[in-house]
Order: C-alpha cells, then structure tokens, then sequence
C-alpha cells in the first residue's frame, strides 16, 4: 500500500501545503493540496475521495479537481463523507453559488461528482479492494477518520481529533497496523486554544497515548498551525515523545507500507 503526503499542515503558506494524502494513485484522504502537488494526468487518474470534515483545509481542492476532471473522463468522482459532510458540500459549496454544483454537470447521467455517504456505525465498505472503515472523532459534527485495509495490513487516519476513544480502539485491534496519522496543532502554551478548537496541543496529545499502549506502529503527527512548527518540534522533541513512537510527518513524504 502506497501513501503520499500532498499536504500535512494546518493552514497554507507558500510551499506549505493543507491535509491531503494519496493512496495509490487513485484514492485521496482529505483534498486540501490536489492541484497544488500533482499534474492534471495525475489529478484525472483519482477515483475516489474520502473526506474527514467540511473544514476548508481538508476539502478546498476538491472544487478545482472537479474544474479539472471536465471532459477528461467518463466516471465520476466518488465523494465519500458522513452525512453531515456530504450535506455540507451541497449545501455550501457545490451550490451554483460558491462553486458550480458538479454532481449535475455535465449532465445528471453523466456527472463529474458523485457524492456518498459513508456508514459511520464501524461497517466495513470495500473501494477498489480496500477496506474501509469511517469511525466518528471528537472534532466538528460529523468528523470521521479512516481505517484503511489491504492484504490484512492496515493504516488509519484520524483526520483532526481532540481526546477521543472508538478510532483508538480500531487502532488497537488491527491485525497488522502499519502506521497512524494524527495531529497536533498548537502548542501547549496554546492549550486553552486547542482545546477549545478540539485540537492536539502536545500534553493532551502525550496523554491520549496512554491509548495506544503496546502498539508497535509508527506514530506520525501533523497538522501544524503556520509559524508554530518551531515551537511544536521543540515540544516533542522536549517531551521525548519519540520514545513513544511519534514521529514529525514531513510533507512530500512517501510511504510503502
């Protein structure tokens, strides 16, 4: 199973790139750095798009994406989301109003969007030969992240969390954990910010590991808030939380799991 990291921050700055992560070539994670990081033949070989949340980090891309894939093939892209994802995308983006509604265009026969949504009662729904399971966090309504599974090897990504429980558990019954994708936006001097905005500083963070006791995957975390990298890496480095097995995700990073 091959990951890219198009985008792993939590804002935009130049060369500084919002969530996203390729799957393959085909599958997406988040959609905040499509058309910032891949060609318009890459971009047109994606199938599928699995959406943590409505915030604009995560899903601003998906708009020219959809620009882009115009005439270009003959199936649409599928959008996966909770229901209150899929219903925030209608409604507020893909509305004729912000942004053409390409889930008609350019016919509703043959549309350019396909919007889904994903059962988020821990059911399992197969995409292109993964396994793939929306487990609900602790952030806006309607946020999930990912269980992902191929070959009995699995990945999950949390999308943005404050404390949070059921995703850790799927975490902790896996039968082959590959790796862990989660965040950490601001740092513990921030904490009241963070909490308030059901984010990660690093003391929550380094207390929600009590969690994940024994697991042997990889941690990577990410999400920086724009001119806070300095003070988060001094954090965890600080904290020594790469004892525990959490690791600074960089962006471009390519994974072969």
């Amino acid at each position: 199973m091959k990951v890219k990291v198009l985008g792993c921050n939590g804002g935009q700055s130049p060369k500084v790139f919002t969530s996203c992560y390729l799957i393959e070539d085909h599958i997406l994670i988040d959609a905040g750095a499509v058309c910032l990081n891949l060609d318009l033949e890459e971009q047109r070989k994606i199938d599928y798009a699995l959406i943590t949340h409505t915030h604009l980090d995560h899903i601003k891309d998906l708009a020219f994406l959809a620009d882009n894939l115009c005439g270009a093939r003959q199936n649409p892209l599928t959008i996966y989301g909770s229901k209150e994802t899929i219903l925030g995308l209608k409604t507020h983006i893909f509305n004729d109003i912000i942004w053409p509604d390409f889930t008609v265009i350019p016919s509703p026969e043959q549309p350019i969007l396909k919007l889904e949504v994903i059962p988020t009662d821990g059911s399992v729904i197969d995409i292109s030969g993964f396994q793939i399971k929306a487990i609900p966090v602790n952030h806006i309504p309607g946020s999930v992240g990912y269980v992902v599974t191929r070959d009995e090897k699995t990945i999950v990504f949390t999308g943005d969390t404050a404390r949070t429980e059921q995703i850790w558990k799927q975490a902790q019954q896996a039968k082959d954990l590959k790796a862990i994708f989660t965040e950490i936006s601001f740092p513990s001097s921030m904490k009241e910010l963070a909490d308030l905005s059901q984010h990660f500083c690093p003391q929550t963070f380094q207390q929600e590991l009590k969690k994940l006791a024994g697991i042997e995957a990889p941690i990577y975390v990410s999400h920086f808030k724009p001119g806070l990298e300095g003070p988060l890496k001094r954090e965890i480095k600080d904290r020594n939380l790469a004892k525990l097995g959490v690791h600074i995700l960089k962006q471009g990073s390519n994974f072969k799991f």
